[in-house]
């Protein structure tokens, strides 16, 4: 359930023109990037399903590089059309669903970089 669910979404933001890692990167060069968080489980109010979600990390340019704000904003953009917008998207036939975007700071290697955090979540079927 999880290896699929992380794989999936991988493979869906992985179709974006941005790399795409599973951790935060270390080296600022890596940067702008999506990082793609591991998923939280939860009992789902069905039974016999579960609920996964995944925090997707946009991660934009340094605070003080002029322009970020829209380089920023257009990547997280993107990332919610691949996502399906508010009707969802099917993949590797497991359905996500967009839930938030929440604006925050990231420091990588010190320095602060302007991030959405974007949350997905699907539903898995246990029996």
């Amino acid at each position: 359930m999880i290896v699929e669910h992380r794989a999936a979404l991988a493979a869906l933001i992985g179709e974006l023109p941005f790399p795409v890692h599973r951790t935060v990167p270390g080296d600022v060069a890596e940067v702008p990037c999506l990082v793609l968080g591991a998923p939280s489980v939860g009992q789902d109010s069905r039974p016999g399903i579960l609920s996964l979600t995944s925090n997707i990390y946009v991660i934009g340019r340094r605070v003080d590089v002029a322009e970020r704000d829209d380089e920023l904003e257009e990547m997280c953009d993107m990332l919610l059309i691949q996502l399906g917008g508010s009707h969802g998207v099917m993949h590797d036939n497991l359905g996500f669903s967009f839930e938030t975007a929440t604006a925050q700071t990231l420091s990588i290697a010190g320095v602060d970089f302007p991030t959405y955090v974007v949350t997905v979540e699907s539903s898995a079927v246990t029996c």
